[in-house]
């Protein structure tokens, strides 16, 4: 018999390794997943990374909004409400919004300007307060490495 806390143990488990190990959550099979972001990048360079997200809805007029947004000091919202407070304050930066169905698949350039630990933060909504799906990412940019003097 599985008690009520083992029960709970292994769903907080399970979560955790599905937040880290790069699988997207959602609601019913909304989904929105990233690729090509590193653990951590070298400031200077630029990151291209990818947004794929799914939705069961696949014709007009019924659509889904996914919203992507970046930032190198604020940890991601837990909704896309939240995360969009958070442009209107000057803490993120939105990398793109757009209304889809079926899937969308779509890449995103980013400078590498500043160090420190950056999240890349995507939602997929009907409404803005209501998130479907979403998927955080976070990456570290450290300093380049000094230059090696030549004899």
């Amino acid at each position: 018999m599985i008690t009520r806390a083992k029960w709970v143990a292994g769903l907080a488990t399970l979560l955790l390794a599905g937040a880290s190990s790069g699988v997207a959550l959602g609601h019913g099979s909304y989904s929105v997943s990233f690729s090509g972001v590193p653990t951590s990048a070298v400031k200077g360079q630029h990151l291209t990374y990818s947004v794929t997200a799914k939705t069961p809805i696949l014709k007009p007029p019924m659509e889904a909004t996914l919203a992507v947004y970046t930032s190198g000091t604020t940890a991601c919202a837990a909704t896309a409400e939240g995360e969009a407070k958070l442009r209107h304050e000057g803490k993120a930066r939105s990398a793109f919004l757009t209304k889809y169905y079926g899937e969308f698949k779509g890449s995103e350039h980013l400078p590498l300007s500043s160090e420190g630990t950056h999240h890349i933060c995507a939602y997929v909504y009907d409404v803005p307060a209501h998130t479907l799906a979403d998927r955080h990412a976070l990456f570290v940019v450290t300093p380049p490495l000094p230059k090696s003097p030549h004899h």
